[in-house]
């Protein structure tokens, strides 16, 4: 029941959002709003392959790779997005940002245990790559007010991610004594928060 209304308002959430982002860019041609609008819609669409399964079936999808490849294609608009951003400011290279990529690399070498090595690979390769490119943009000392707080925002996404794999290696179970609800409830208020930076980022 607990996982239902979870996976209800996350695809609630991340529609609105798609449809906030695909009017800004029908109105302002900006690409950015394009990857934003691919972006929730992939999320949603994994969203939905889920909310279904548990509606129709009462159980957690087995065939979880349909909401997988959707979510992985999220990412990479995410990561498409950051690299639009950075396009026309140049970031200097900061040999912390490779933090990123190493955090996704012990995180897959811990994930691989429970199998599943395409998939943690793919995660390694997207996740990887969003986490270098938005310290990438963090670091830089020249970025201030709206861009940062576009940054902000995806590391949080991004930390969040992780933090409800975590939580579901070591926590089972429908109740709100589950970690992994309270980081996918969060989630919404990330996707949220994403849009409004950016809305930032485009008026600056």
């Amino acid at each position: 029941m607990i996982e239902a209304a979870d996976y209800v308002l996350q695809f609630a959430a991340m529609t609105l959002c798609c449809i906030y982002a695909a009017i800004h860019f029908a109105r302002e041609e900006n690409r950015g709003w394009l990857m934003l609008t691919f972006f929730y819609a992939c999320y949603a669409m994994g969203d939905l392959y889920w909310l279904l399964y548990v509606a129709f079936e009462g159980i957690t999808p087995m065939v979880f790779w349909v909401s997988d490849l959707s979510w992985y294609t999220g990412f990479l608009f995410v990561c498409l997005l950051l690299r639009d951003i950075q396009e026309h400011r140049k970031p200097e290279k900061k040999r912390l940002a490779w933090l990123g990529p190493a955090f996704s690399a012990a995180a897959c070498l811990f994930f691989l245990q429970w199998g599943d090595y395409p998939g943690n690979l793919i995660t390694l390769a997207v996740m990887g790559t969003m986490g270098y490119l938005v310290l990438l943009g963090l670091l830089n000392e020249r970025e201030r007010g709206p861009f940062r707080r576009m940054y902000l925002s995806v590391v949080f996404f991004f930390l969040n991610e992780y933090a409800m794999w975590f939580s579901s290696c070591f926590w089972s179970g429908d109740s709100l004594l589950n970690p992994y609800f309270w980081f996918d409830g969060l989630m919404s208020v990330i996707a949220v928060w994403m849009a409004h930076s950016y809305r930032g980022v485009v008026k600056a």
